[in-house]
């Protein structure tokens, strides 16, 4: 019985609408199991951690005088210590700084991304040793931890315990050779030196409480509730310092990487969790049209398998066996296609890995990602299936066999049903797709305040900054170069920040946060930013070194007119105010334009950027290069374009635009697939309807208008669905950037008619070939 029954299962496969009802399921399986795994991994970050719920990091957030939160992911350097002291529910804590140190060994020298920490960090995380001891680390500032990869870098196949690197003028011996960091950590690393080599090294003071230096991780005894321990650190650092302003609070480890893009001073490559959201809707989507287009077809076959239905009933056969037959069939179509689709993800899994920046492995044998891609199959099958198996095992057999069984109006009503839902889902991913693109569009064109093109950035290395000017002056020598200015920070990305400014007139109660840029006298003409009153800075004016420029943002906070000529303080040293600057973007777009200084300070100057000429580009660099390597020959001349920087704030929007993009495209294509296996079987039950129209008098083109009126209808009533709920879910995201486009009404209905016209033209080919067959040969049997 089995094998008969699976016998004629695979014959069904050699039929048309078998294979419109495969080539649906491997793609929205394919697509499904890659959007699966990318989520998979982006929902797995951190709990790789021991006892990860009970890890937490410490943020702070400020508020200004609109009662705007100002979220900041660094606290007071000894908050640690402190904490670990003075509450018993907190097992352990430790502070670190993401650190990027030029590391020598010998002759050969690398800038490496590490983390300085307290000796607690290994106690806090868990990041196994593979060689030698952590012993030893807690003595001494001269120690370093290094990654496998650093240490194949550097050493090759020698031993690298002993070995002692070079690192701001300090040697430092490597102690211990541990696991490369797993790719779904927030902490990536490849070393780890004891945070007091930054004092050792003279770069920084971790004693102070007024400065949010470090980043604050703690674990708690037991999974005490968040909320309970906030409360009681909440004002610890208002406590410690009468000027801190700071208030305290928890983030679980496990929602650091998806759930921190809204704070300031944070560590890079966070993802975000409605990207998550999205591309599970996405994945659930194309499964359900996947499972629509499935049931469809089924269902309409289902009169043309009712002779089988009888057959099987007059020979014996049960309802319930008929029923577990078809629900057999269908399981073993999601089995086989899904079986395919794992095939086709493999072999599509590297280039997906390009489109969305990430390194996904396809373990297969995982029981999470096995265990729930199998779930789904069964799941589409049991929905495609239970239809058609329900009505077919219900038929009478003396109907069947007299060619009065029919399917009933049950049957089209739901086939017309599950054919609006699947328009539904097909415009409302189209429509995303506009809204994106569009908003992309408009980041990429939006006037910034200041000109990106033909500036690179480098850091200015110790020795360069003890004789910048000479530097300079070398450069705008050159041919190549036309202006050169320094910094403390990148124009692109600014978190610098302040509370304690002074001004004549200030409410006592009034708490402003001011953003800082650190700058050299070069600054405004170096970037082109446009000056509304006042003047530039001048290197002929040594009063200069004590004058401030302020944004229009901050004027406005500040309430002052006329400003220029005034004094203000700036954690107590007076600056006078010689210049206002138009606004201009100095972060992402997804944030508004916030209160800035710009003032002088060349201790802080801690990168030089060089705007080019016009011109061939590579040569202009290496014109760059070679005066950098005058300085630090030694060093390797490690820059970034300014347009690159700007463009990797929004890299998360324009890799999810692209995924974006390509899932609608796929989605309308397996919309359709479905679709003209629909019109396949209508026109085939129709043949002889359009036959007696035709030798009636009736044209091509209004055959094909019958034909086509009603799925014409459908769209018709998905859009007026998908409209509303696509505003409120686009407005939605569009509220992520402080600056964004409007829900234009066009944007829908291009996305309406771009969903009917790829309609129009998989109903139009099959209705034209009916339209024009010959009428003799459907009316011959009568």
């Amino acid at each position: 019985m089995l094998r008969s029954n699976l016998t004629l299962i695979f014959r069904q496969l050699r039929n048309i609408y078998a294979l419109l009802n495969l080539t649906g399921l491997v793609i929205g399986f394919s697509a499904f199991t890659l959007i699966f795994i990318w989520v998979n991994e982006e929902v797995s970050y951190d709990r790789f951690q021991p006892d990860y719920e009970k890890i937490y990091r410490v943020i702070g957030e400020q508020s200004n005088d609109q009662g705007e939160i100002l979220p900041i992911a660094t606290t007071p350097a000894p908050l640690a210590e402190y904490l670990g002291t003075n509450f018993p529910e907190i097992e352990s804590t430790c502070k670190l700084m993401p650190t990027e140190f030029f590391i020598k060994y010998g002759e050969a020298g690398l800038y490496k991304e590490g983390l300085s920490a307290d000796p607690s960090f290994f106690n806090l995380f868990s990041f196994p040793i593979k060689k030698g001891s952590l012993k030893d680390f807690s003595e001494g500032t001269d120690k370093i931890i290094i990654s496998q990869r650093m240490a194949q870098i550097y050493f090759a196949e020698e031993d690298p315990i002993g070995k002692v690197f070079l690192i701001a003028g300090h040697d430092v011996m490597v102690i211990a050779v541990m696991e490369n960091v797993p790719p779904n950590s927030h902490l990536q690393f490849d070393f780890v030196l004891p945070i007091k080599f930054l004092e050792e090294a003279g770069l920084y003071r971790l004693d102070l409480w007024d400065y949010l230096l470090t980043h604050t991780y703690i674990k708690t005894r037991t999974t005490e509730s968040q909320s309970q321990l906030e409360a009681k650190i909440k004002n610890v650092a208002t406590k410690k310092s009468p000027e801190a302003t700071t208030l305290l609070k928890l983030q679980p480890l496990a929602d650091i990487h998806l759930k921190s893009n809204h704070l300031n001073n944070d560590m890079k490559g966070h993802g975000n969790y409605q990207y998550v959201y999205l591309f599970s809707i996405i994945a659930t989507f194309i499964l359900i049209i996947v499972g629509i287009n499935y049931s469809n077809l089924a269902t309409s076959r289902s009169t043309k398998r009712s002779r089988e239905t009888g057959v099987r009933k007059v020979m014996g056969a049960s309802r319930q066996q008929l029923a577990a037959f078809f629900f057999s069939e269908s399981i073993l179509y999601c089995i086989v296609a899904l079986g395919i689709s794992f095939i086709i993800s493999w072999i599509l899994l590297p280039y997906f890995n390009e489109l969305s920046g990430k390194q996904l492995e396809f373990h297969l044998l995982s029981p999470k990602i096995i265990g729930s891609l199998i779930s789904c199959a069964l799941l589409c099958a049991l929905l495609g299936g239970a239809y058609p198996a329900l009505l077919l095992s219900s038929q009478n057999p003396v109907a069947i066999f007299k060619g009065y069984a029919k399917t009933g109006n049950k049957a089209i009503i739901l086939r017309r049903f599950l054919l609006v839902v699947q328009f539904i889902v097909s415009i409302s991913l189209l429509t995303g797709t506009l809204f994106i693109q569009r908003q992309l569009s408009y980041i990429n064109s939006k006037e910034l305040g200041y000109e990106k093109e033909n500036i690179i950035s480098f850091t200015a290395l110790r020795k360069i900054r003890a004789q910048y000017s000479t530097f300079k002056n070398e450069l705008l020598k050159s041919p190549a170069v036309r202006n050169v200015t320094a910094n403390n920070t990148s124009i692109s990305f600014s978190d610098a920040w302040t509370d304690e400014v002074l001004w004549e007139g200030k409410n006592p109660n009034s708490k402003i946060i001011f953003h800082q840029l650190i700058v050299d006298h070069d600054y405004l003409k170096t970037y082109s930013i446009s000056l509304l009153s006042g003047r530039d800075f001048s290197e002929s004016i040594a009063s200069d070194s004590s004058g401030i420029i302020l944004n229009e943002e901050a004027v406005l906070q500040m309430g002052l007119t006329d400003p220029v000529n005034k004094v203000i303080k700036l954690s107590n040293i007076s600056y006078t105010i010689i210049g206002i600057v138009k606004n201009f973007h100095f972060k992402s777009i997804h944030k508004k334009v916030e209160p800035l200084l710009i003032y002088i300070d060349p201790s802080a100057f801690y990168q030089i950027s060089v705007k080019l000429q016009q011109g061939n580009l590579p040569d202009q660099v290496k014109a760059v290069e070679s005066i950098f390597k005058k300085f630090a020959p030694e060093r390797p001349f490690d820059y970034t374009f300014l347009d690159g920087d700007i463009q990797k704030l929004y890299l998360m929007e324009n890799r999810t635009g692209k995924i974006f993009q390509y899932f609608s495209i796929l989605s309308i294509f397996v919309s359709c697939l479905g679709l003209f296996g629909i019109i396949l079987f209508v026109t085939e039950q129709r043949a002889k309807e359009l036959a007696i129209r035709k030798v009636m008098g009736a044209s091509v083109s209004k055959l094909m208008f019958i034909l086509s009126l009603e799925y014409f209808l459908m769209v018709l009533i998905a859009f007026c669905i998908s409209a509303p709920i696509m505003y409120y879910a686009v407005d939605k995201w569009l509220d992520n950037f402080s600056y964004r486009i409007e829900t234009d009404v066009r944007i829908f209905l291009t996305a309406g008619l771009v969903c009917l016209a790829f309609t129009w033209l998989t109903v139009a080919w099959r209705s034209y070939k009916a339209a024009n067959s010959n009428p003799v040969e459907s009316l011959r049997s009568e």
